[in-house]
């Protein structure tokens, strides 16, 4: 179905029968609180007080960093493409001087491993690259590009 047709079908439903409007409403209302809080969850910031106030404080305050700087993606795992992308744009010499060491990365690695894998290497600047990479995706869900890491 075509956007122009989609906009004027949810046009003639919103004028339609009221009830299933507000039905419609709450459904959509409550998919996104639970989204919200699946987002806030990843972030550490669902925690249990006997101060309400205090978790309440606590999760506007993890949900408003998220917002700033987003969530790791999918628990600190990373793709190797998208760490070589991220060296190419900061280093593009390093694919080439470290080819076997890109080359023996699995195409998932948790972040931590990456480091140390790294390390092993003794390459000042791939230790560096890779301790900097941050894997952050937004609340929407888009990676972050310039939130990666900042090349020192």
């Amino acid at each position: 179905m075509s956007g122009c047709l989609c906009i004027a079908q949810k046009i003639h439903e919103l004028r339609g029968d009221k009830a299933l409007l507000f039905r419609e409403l709450e459904r959509d209302l409550a998919a996104n609180q639970r989204n919200l809080w699946q987002i806030v969850a990843q972030a550490d910031g669902l925690q249990s007080s006997a101060k309400s106030l205090s978790t309440a404080h606590h999760f506007a305050n993890v949900m408003f960093n998220v917002m700033r700087g987003g969530i790791f993606m999918d628990q600190y795992w990373i793709t190797k493409e998208d760490f070589k992308e991220y060296v190419s744009a900061h280093n593009p010499a390093l694919l080439q001087k470290n080819s076997d060491f890109f080359a023996s990365l699995p195409a998932k690695i948790q972040l931590f491993d990456l480091i140390s894998r790294a390390e092993t290497t003794g390459s000042v600047d791939l230790i560096r690259l890779s301790s900097a990479y941050l894997p952050l995706t937004s609340a929407a869900g888009m990676a972050i590009p310039a939130a990666r890491g900042i090349a020192l």
